[in-house]
Order: structure tokens, then C-alpha cells, then sequence
């Protein structure tokens, strides 16, 4: 009995069918490797933005720290009664230096509220804006 060899062409075209089948499995790994190259791309420039923030932070806690630490000093928390609450040591007197014969500052006052430069507290233009409207029309217009 003759034997039976497969002529060159259906070789041929065996061999093209193996080397479509190779490319198509070639470019399906490509692109699965493509797409993590560019997950593991976006997931490192994450991570140095995540990291640049950290350490903006750290050295915001950093200052927050030293700044506490400073208002804890008995000097610190002396300043800010003299300052803020206008109080004095024992035996001390306490004089009051205005700047402006004229218009008197809201710390020499006693006021504790922002006044404008005609003298007159923002509390008091917003009582007249409510309940006295004659009146804060001529607050306004000075």
C-alpha cells in the first residue's frame, strides 16, 4: 500500500494555521501585559501623590506640635491673657495709649466686635437693620 504524505501545500497551509493561532495568543498576551504595565504605572504615580501628601501632613502635625507646645509656656499663656483678655499681674497698673484723639479704638471701649472707622459697632448697625431701619439708613449713608 502506497503511503500517504500530505502534499506541500497542505503543509503549507498547516503551518499558517499554527502561525495565525500563535500571533492571535501573542497579541492577547501583549495587551493583558499592556494593560498591566499601565495599571502598575497609574498605581505608582498614586502612590507618590498618596506619599507627597503624607509628608505635607506629617510636617503640618510637625508644626501643629511645636506651636502647641509653645502656647503651653507660662509666658505664652500670660501674653495671651494681657492681649485677649485685658487682664494684669497683681501690683501692676495698666495705661492705655490712644493713637487718635478723635475716634476711640474698640479695646479702649471695652468692645470686644469689629467698629468701622465712624465709631459705630456692627452690632449695633445690625440691631438697626432689624428693628430700626429709619436709623441704620443714616448709619449707612454717614
Amino acid at each position: 500500500m502506497p503511503e500517504h504524505r500530505p502534499s506541500a501545500i497542505s503543509r503549507l497551509l498547516h503551518f499558517r494555521a499554527l502561525f495565525a493561532v500563535n500571533l492571535g495568543v501573542l497579541a492577547l498576551l501583549g495587551a493583558a501585559f499592556g494593560r498591566e504595565w499601565m495599571r502598575n504605572r497609574d498605581i505608582r504615580d498614586q502612590i507618590a501623590d498618596l506619599q507627597g501628601k503624607a509628608a505635607a501632613l506629617e510636617a503640618r502635625n510637625v508644626r501643629i506640635g511645636e506651636l502647641a507646645t509653645m502656647l503651653q509656656t507660662e509666658s505664652a499663656i500670660e501674653r495671651e491673657a494681657r492681649l485677649k483678655l485685658g487682664l494684669k499681674k497683681p501690683g501692676e497698673s495698666v495705661v492705655v495709649v490712644r493713637r487718635d484723639e478723635g475716634t476711640a479704638s474698640a479695646a479702649d471701649r471695652g468692645a470686644s466686635e469689629p467698629v468701622d472707622p465712624r465709631g459705630v459697632a456692627n452690632s449695633s448697625k445690625w440691631w438697626a437693620y432689624f428693628f430700626d431701619q429709619p436709623r441704620y439708613r443714616t448709619l449707612v449713608q454717614k
